[in-house]
């Protein structure tokens, strides 16, 4: 969906290219859009993960270390301190 997103944007973009406004617009837009769908790999490695399902997992994990590798850096983070402090219970 991503990858659609953009190419669809990528089409517009000389459209709004001399318009100040429409292009903070069209780039306030974009960045939504990828932000939503970051948030929604995030949850499918969650899902994939907890799920034991470890293909999707994988994918999910590579997508969004394209994507955002911070984002995965970050999941990776916080997915570790819950399993450390379950460890400790």
């Amino acid at each position: 969906m991503l990858r659609s997103i953009r190419v669809v944007y990528e089409r517009q973009r000389r459209i709004v290219r001399d318009d100040p406004r429409r292009r903070a617009a069209f780039e306030t837009g974009l960045a939504r859009l990828t932000g939503i769908f970051r948030d929604c790999l995030v949850e499918n490695l969650d899902d994939a993960v907890r799920g034991r399902q470890w293909r999707p997992a994988i994918r999910a994990a590579a997508m969004l270390a394209r994507e955002s590798p911070r984002r995965l850096s970050q999941y990776l983070r916080s997915a570790t301190a819950d399993a450390t402090s379950g460890e400790e219970s």
